[in-house]
């Protein structure tokens, strides 16, 4: 990828060391109801969705990084079956983003 908002995205294994702070997921959970669809736009390595999931929550989340999502889908392995069903992952960009699926929450 050639894009001035990626080059300064790329240092995925470095990323949960830097900002793995859960300041708010409080917020989130308080919000976001059981089996909610979720569409999470620059989810990272998960520091949100993997809560989130393991919440009981439907999380689609979509990353700009392929990096980021390698991560992602590495700590998705590591969750019980019935809880990795619960996540989907995209590379994309969200800002030209488009589906058709319906969700509770962006």
């Amino acid at each position: 990828m050639s894009d001035r908002y990626y080059e300064d995205y790329r240092l995925a294994e470095f990323y949960d060391e830097l900002y793995y702070e859960l300041y708010d997921l409080k917020f989130w959970k308080k919000y976001l109801k059981k089996q909610s669809k979720i569409l999470e736009f620059a989810c990272g390595t998960g520091r949100l969705t993997i809560p989130l999931v393991e919440e009981g929550l439907h999380v689609h989340a979509v990353d700009y990084s392929p990096e980021m999502l390698s991560i992602l889908n590495k700590k998705k392995k590591e969750l019980p079956e019935k809880t990795q069903k619960r996540l989907s992952t995209e590379v994309a960009d969200m800002r030209n983003f488009k589906t058709n699926n319906l969700y509770d929450a962006v």
